[in-house]
């Protein structure tokens, strides 16, 4: 019987699919891939094929699933309607909700991708999803100037300059987050940092503060302190 030869990238989401399903059962560390290239059923050698090392792999896993999450993000908000204000609300709600629905594995890639030696990888993802997101949030904030909602003077340096401190809040926030998984009684600093966050947003987009209102602290406080 001939050999089924699978289109290249239709082997690299069945890695990325297998990979992310052995992670939410065995955890990242206790994944080889070894264990990873069996399930599948090709060589080790073919793995690196496709991905430099399994941190790689969990990094265009995080790419792949992005672009899914954001795309479902787009669709929701395009089918809502509504004037800017709740489709900003929506989109950064939708990112949430995916993340909280994939707890285990934010977990995982924050605890991975902000090791020291990863940081080439990481800033290259957050160069791609600046890419991605950018469209979505300069078109919601292109409307809410034309309605008058935003008082923006000009749409692409501030979309811009909403990124640029959307990334680097992340970063910063990083060993916060981690940090509340040991000691849950540090969630007031990261309740703080949010709400100092979302006032920022507030004030780029030139409207009174609680105007937004993105953050469900509710939300938050079950997705960093239920029991995983």
């Amino acid at each position: 019987m001939a050999r089924v030869v699978k289109d290249p990238e239709e082997r690299r989401i069945e890695l990325l699919k297998t990979a992310r399903d052995l992670f939410y059962e065995l955890g990242y560390e206790q994944t080889s891939v070894q264990k990873i290239t069996e399930t599948v059923g090709i060589a080790k050698g073919t793995f690196y094929h496709y991905f430099h090392s399994k941190e790689d792999l969990l990094g265009q896993l995080a790419d792949w699933q992005t672009e899914e999450v954001l795309t479902m993000a787009e669709h929701k908000v395009e089918k809502m309607g509504g004037n800017a204000v709740e489709k900003f609300r929506g989109l950064i709600e939708n990112i949430i909700s995916w993340k909280t629905e994939n707890r285990e594995m934010m977990i995982t890639y924050i605890r991975v991708m902000f090791r020291d030696e990863n940081f080439p990888l990481r800033n290259k993802l957050n160069q791609i999803y600046r890419e991605k997101v950018y469209p979505l949030f300069s078109k919601v904030i292109r409307q809410g100037t034309e309605e008058g909602i935003f008082k923006v003077k000009d749409i692409e340096e501030s979309s811009e300059i909403f990124l640029s401190m959307l990334l680097g809040w992340a970063e910063r926030l990083a060993p916060i987050t981690l940090s509340v998984f040991e000691n849950p009684e540090r969630i007031s600093i990261l309740i703080k940092k949010v709400k100092a966050f979302e006032n920022a947003i507030e004030r780029i987009l030139g409207v009174k503060e609680g105007t937004l209102k993105i953050y469900d602290i509710d939300k938050i406080k079950k997705f960093f302190l239920e029991e995983g």
